[in-house]
């Protein structure tokens, strides 16, 4: 199972130890035709991972409506582990016979912020930030559809030309009274500000 992992972008990101944690952790469940792997308003607490047969992403609570196809490798409702929801955003029905893995989400929520009892390679930190780029990046397709008011611009652009215009953004992380500097635009997804102020200066012409 553990080789199989590494070939999924998302696992890439763990160390051999993690995955092994990982693995002790969950559990392959099957799943008959028309059976729902997540269903949209249940409680969030796992995430899953198709090791055989195909499923339907779906969520009809958004403006426009999704629906996903899944195959083998596929991770079900990966953008919960960052949209800070603790309800399902999406259902999941299962096409045909399938296995998934069952993984505990808050276990992989602890592991991408870290144990602060001991000390980080600086390696793995870049490891994190990276995956959250790619998480960040792999789910904003849902998320222009789940927040349709916040990303306005974006809700009813195609997923092959949101793919594009995300493969242009660049995640930046910024400390505790840094300067935020979003003279390019930019798009706010988690935080707060205590003060921001945007000052537009005309050029003389």
């Amino acid at each position: 199972m553990k080789e199989f992992l590494k070939k999924i972008p998302f696992f890439s990101f763990f160390t051999d130890s993690q995955l092994e944690e990982i693995i002790y952790d969950s559990k392959e469940k099957p799943f008959e035709k028309d059976d729902f792997i997540v269903r949209e308003g249940d409680k969030a607490q796992y995430i899953y991972l198709l090791t055989r047969g195909v499923a339907t992403e779906s969520c009809k609570s958004s403006y426009k409506r999704i629906k996903e196809r899944l195959e083998i490798g596929s991770i079900i409702s990966y953008h919960q582990i960052i949209s800070g929801h603790h309800r399902y955003q999406t259902s999941c029905v299962a096409d045909c016979l399938v296995y998934a893995l069952r993984i505990n989400l808050n276990k992989i929520k602890k592991m991408m912020k870290g144990n602060k009892k001991v000390v980080f390679i600086i390696l793995q930190r870049i490891n994190f930030f990276k995956l959250n780029e790619f998480l960040w990046r792999e789910s904003f397709y849902f998320f222009t559809r789940f927040y349709t008011q916040e990303l306005y611009m974006f809700s009813q652009t195609e997923q092959d030309s949101l793919v594009q215009i995300v493969n242009t953004f660049a995640l930046k992380k910024y400390k505790p009274k840094s300067r935020v500097n979003i003279t390019s635009g930019g798009i706010f997804l988690k935080g707060k500000f205590s003060s921001f102020s945007i000052l537009f200066q005309r050029k003389n012409l």
